[in-house]
């Protein structure tokens, strides 16, 4: 399972949001569990501080490998490489 850290007032969250839905048509969205700031504080801080994550959205796949520039050119890639 793919874990996607996000937060609210988060633009390039939105993007990556709205990329997976209408992009890739939620071809992934069994495979991402999203970890949302506001709803789940101490999960999205457990996997910030484990993963020194500075920033959303970011991307922590099977491996603990983590994605944090998560530009449309890197996503699916990363995706296809972590299910």
């Amino acid at each position: 399972m793919i874990k996607m850290l996000t937060q609210e007032n988060c633009a390039q969250c939105t993007a990556l949001k709205n990329y997976l839905d209408l992009g890739l048509r939620g071809k992934y969205d069994e495979h991402i569990e999203i970890v949302k700031r506001e709803d789940n504080p101490d999960e999205f801080n457990k996997l910030v501080e484990q993963y020194s994550i500075m920033g959303t959205p970011a991307l922590i796949g099977r491996d603990g490998n983590v994605l944090r520039n998560c530009t449309i050119g890197e996503v699916k890639g990363f995706l296809d490489s972590n299910i």
